[in-house]
């Protein structure tokens, strides 16, 4: 997650923690097109303040963007993709830590599989996923996933085989 604005001109360095490049802090800004608007803002601040602690920070963003997975609303809402932004903007290694801390929820399995299908996080990160976790969610997504999930399992996602 390197990239511009980041080196020693700017005061942020960049840390390499695992196979991910990782810039994090309280100011990190989600990898991905689209600044946050000050409601994001806010609704970050909030998550931050109630969930303190970075594994059941991500655990609870988690769980709310899984949601999205099971309604038929008609598309993603702007707070469904600021909770992907809060998601992005955290370390990625984080994010795999988080999921293979503890067995992760249903909810939370939707969410990861929504995340990491992305486009901002494919883009950044590849389709790739370490194991347990790419075991952890392959099964997930054959017991329960929904046809979008399905499909990108078919299309290579989440570490996959490819078979379409």
């Amino acid at each position: 997650m390197t990239g511009a604005g980041a080196g020693p001109a700017s005061g942020r360095t960049p840390a390499r923690s695992g196979r991910f490049a990782v810039s994090g802090g309280p100011g990190a800004r989600p990898v991905g097109r689209h600044a946050q608007s000050p409601v994001e803002e806010r609704l970050a601040a909030l998550t931050r303040l109630r969930h303190p602690e970075a594994t059941e920070r991500i655990r609870a963003l988690l769980a709310w963007a899984g949601v999205p997975a099971r309604e038929a609303t008609g598309g993603l809402k702007w707070y469904d993709l600021a909770v992907q932004r809060q998601l992005l903007a955290e370390g990625p290694d984080l994010v795999l830590t988080a999921l293979v801390a503890r067995p992760p929820s249903p909810a939370q399995l939707d969410g990861a599989a929504g995340l990491f299908s992305s486009t901002e996080w494919t883009e950044a990160h590849g389709r790739q996923l370490p194991e347990p976790l790419r075991s952890t969610l392959i099964g997930h997504i054959e017991a329960d996933g929904t046809e979008p999930m399905r499909f990108r399992l078919r299309h290579g996602y989440y570490g996959a085989e490819r078979t379409a």
